[in-house]
């Protein structure tokens, strides 16, 4: 379809477009995933000030990359606004469709440089965290094919088409394009290839490690969230290898998606081999939670068989009486009194018979059937 017949069939002549459908699923996808990652990597900061930690490297390319997938996020919504993004080319005019088709090689090259920096940020915390050499060298090899990769990718999208103008500009004199659909489909393919790559990198010096069974096939299924990318890489791939460019504001919507969805779902991944410290302070409190309603019962308990309770600096005083018997089982005559008392940072307990430790408390009786705790606490 030329662009003269085009302009006697649209509908929306713009700048604003109504949204379509499947602009619909544009503007949701990438509001969900623009909270994910903000989240994760506020989670990932949390956890290194919570260690006391300086920023690594990583972190800093991981921060870059965040922006501009935050740059890629709001292109892709004057995509669908301003450039038409889910309707059928032949109901948008030129301005439009020249429109898209700017925002679309600007969300390319964002998409190469963001992804490549969050490969080249996974990369750095690799080999900080396996810092033998020969895995060093690896991990920046590994490094060298994902920057590598970025290059690759920015470089196909400015130079498919000649001149440059012809990106967003068909009727250009002179110009030409290759064949888009092989190009970024090689794109995908490497990508798949860098990512392979990256998640089998830490699993030899996982194996390795010398901790208890059940840590190790954790740090193993951390890691392997990384097939969580390849995953959508994939389905990335196939979506290119199907796009129709003569209509590509209807058909290359779910390829941009799937674009937007890979790089967040990176981000995220990166960032959870570094939470521990933020779950583990999460469970620590769930625990200590569940264990002060377990101690305020028996505290409870107590109370209830004492009829008496009073508290004097951090330490309860409580009394109880009960039958005694004695080491042989036989029965006594006289009552148990358990006392309690507490003064600064000690207390003073007494167990036995009522007669057996009367007196002064300074000098507790020695006495077989009386037992005496004193308790210091030591106040760090």
């Amino acid at each position: 379809m030329n662009w003269e017949h085009r302009q006697t069939v649209e509908q929306f002549p713009g700048p604003i477009i109504p949204v379509s459908a499947g602009g619909v699923s544009v503007i949701t996808t990438d509001s969900i995933m623009l909270v994910l990652t903000t989240v994760w990597v506020g989670f990932r900061l949390y956890a290194r000030k919570m260690k006391r930690m300086s920023l690594p490297l990583e972190d800093y390319f991981l921060l870059v990359a965040l922006v501009l997938f935050y740059i890629m996020v709001i292109i892709s919504f004057m995509m669908v606004y301003m450039g038409g993004m889910g309707h059928h080319l032949a109901l948008l005019n030129a301005s439009t469709i020249q429109n898209l088709l700017k925002f679309s090689l600007a969300s390319q090259v964002l998409y190469a440089v963001s992804l490549g920096l969050v490969k080249c940020s996974i990369c750095l915390m690799l080999a900080r965290i396996f810092f033998v050499r020969p895995f060093v060298i690896a991990a920046r090899v590994a490094m060298g094919f994902a920057a590598a990769w970025g290059l690759m990718t920015f470089l196909i999208g400015i130079l498919i088409c000649q001149p440059i103008q012809m990106n967003w500009d068909p009727t250009v004199k002179g110009g030409k394009c290759g064949n888009q659909n092989a190009a970024f489909t090689s794109v995908g393919i490497v990508d798949l290839l860098t990512d392979f790559f990256i998640l089998l990198l830490p699993m030899p010096m996982v194996v390795k490690l010398q901790i208890p069974r059940a840590n190790k096939i954790g740090l193993v299924c951390i890691f392997c969230t990384g097939g969580l990318t390849m995953a959508i890489g994939i389905v990335r791939v196939v979506a290119v290898t199907t796009v129709n460019f003569k209509d590509f504001s209807f058909a290359a919507k779910d390829a941009h998606i799937y674009s937007v969805v890979e790089v967040a779902i990176a981000i995220i991944v990166s960032c959870s081999p570094t939470l521990r410290p933020l779950f583990d302070k999460i469970f620590s409190t769930l625990s200590n939670l569940s264990s002060g309603t377990k101690s305020n019962v028996g505290n409870q308990y107590l109370s209830n068989r004492t009829g008496r309770s009073t508290t004097a600096d951090g330490f309860m005083q409580m009394g109880d009486e009960v039958a005694l018997k004695s080491m042989d089982g036989r029965s006594r005559d006289g009552r148990v009194e358990t006392r309690i008392t507490a003064s600064g940072t000690s207390s003073e307990e007494y167990l036995g018979e009522e007669n057996a430790i009367k007196g002064n408390t300074d000098n507790p009786p020695i006495n077989p059937r009386s037992i005496y705790v004193k308790t210091t606490v030591d106040h760090q």
